[in-house]
């Protein structure tokens, strides 16, 4: 019998093919066990023979070397070992680790640095994966670091964890932890550097806005958090609820920043998108412990605010972008994002940046 094929007892008959959905590599097989099935959500005519016969069913692309759900917004008509389609035509995203030059990703959303051993590592939260991916500066090899890239909500070991449209990340200022705005989770998860583990920070998974210790807390679609200096608290962007919420990491307690204005700035946001906080790098006009630089999507604008105390210390609607220069004497506003200056606390004008 030739490969595909089987015959059990003696007699003058022909050959019987292997089943549909299975392949046979044997040449001469005796039984049907001899018929292999095709990896998980792949298909295959009967009479296969190879694995590459088992294509990717209706429904599932293919990514990684394996078949996985068609993520909202796309599809697959006819079975294929290809990506899901878009039906806009907006661009194929996909989902492919391995060296720069032929990975691929589905809307990368934010970006952290993590040092992590001797490596520099990039992290990227993917919204159209539902996965953080990383990207090694040193060896330019891409991988993943978490989420198993099926949409959802799922703690514990890392590559088994699911995410709901992680939109932002931050990493903590001892290199312990990287935090994650999981927006349709409406949660803050922690990915633990040390055990490759992921866990909920704070929210208990139900959109509103609701102060408490840890899962006993809501958000509205957190869309960016950023580490205060010493480690200990971070700030978060409530998007939909237009607020800046603070989480203290010693007892996980979360509350409401109670933003003041004056005559010249109204002290509210809408759609408040991402956040980054200045302290010990701020030149001499900055006021307050704790300044921070909110992005306000509606309204274009940065607003600077004082953590320590919600006051609002002025508004610019020159767009959207936070430029801080190396000399820490000029600040230049343009496009949407947020620019900060890393000092290297010396005075030779040579302050790194990064974007």
């Amino acid at each position: 019998c030739e490969a595909g094929k089987y015959k059990i007892s003696l007699g003058s008959y022909d050959c019987t093919l292997c089943a549909r959905d299975t392949y046979g590599e044997t040449l001469g097989a005796e039984s049907p066990t001899s018929c292999t099935d095709c990896p998980a959500y792949s298909e295959s005519l009967s009479g296969s023979t190879s694995v590459l016969d088992c294509l990717c069913s209706p429904g599932y692309g293919y990514y990684n070397d394996s078949c996985h759900a068609c993520q909202s917004g796309k599809f697959k008509i006819r079975p294929a070992n290809a990506v899901c389609e878009d039906p806009y035509g907006i661009g194929e995203g996909c989902y492919v680790d391995g060296n720069l030059s032929i990975a691929c990703f589905n809307g990368p959303s934010g970006v952290s640095v993590l040092v992590k051993d001797s490596d520099t590592l990039v992290v990227v939260s993917e919204v159209g994966n539902h996965v953080l991916r990383y990207i090694n500066a040193i060896t330019l090899q891409v991988g993943t670091l978490a989420g198993n890239g099926y949409v959802g909500y799922a703690d514990g070991e890392a590559r088994s964890a699911m995410f709901n449209h992680p939109v932002a990340v931050a990493t903590s200022p001892d290199q312990s932890l990287v935090l994650v705005a999981d927006g349709f989770n409406h949660r803050i998860r922690s990915f633990n550097v040390s055990n490759s583990s992921v866990s909920t920070l704070a929210g208990d998974g139900g959109a509103g806005l609701k102060d408490g210790i840890g899962t006993s807390a809501k958000f509205d679609f957190p869309s960016a958090l950023c580490f205060f200096a010493d480690g200990l608290k971070v700030a978060v962007t409530d998007m939909y609820n237009n607020k800046i919420r603070i989480i203290d990491l010693l007892d996980r307690q979360v509350t409401t920043l109670s933003t003041i204005g004056n005559p010249a700035f109204r002290p509210d946001f809408v759609y408040p998108a991402g956040i980054a906080i200045t302290t010990g790098i701020c030149p001499s006009w900055f006021r307050g412990d704790v300044s921070a630089f909110v992005t306000d999507q509606y309204r274009s604008e940065v607003v600077e605010v004082d953590l320590s105390d919600g006051t609002v210390r002025q508004r610019r609607s020159m767009g959207n972008v936070l430029c801080l220069d190396g000399s820490r004497r000029q600040v230049r506003y343009a496009i949407l994002a947020i620019v900060a200056a890393v000092d290297d606390e010396d005075d030779d004008g040579d302050d790194a940046h990064r974007k």
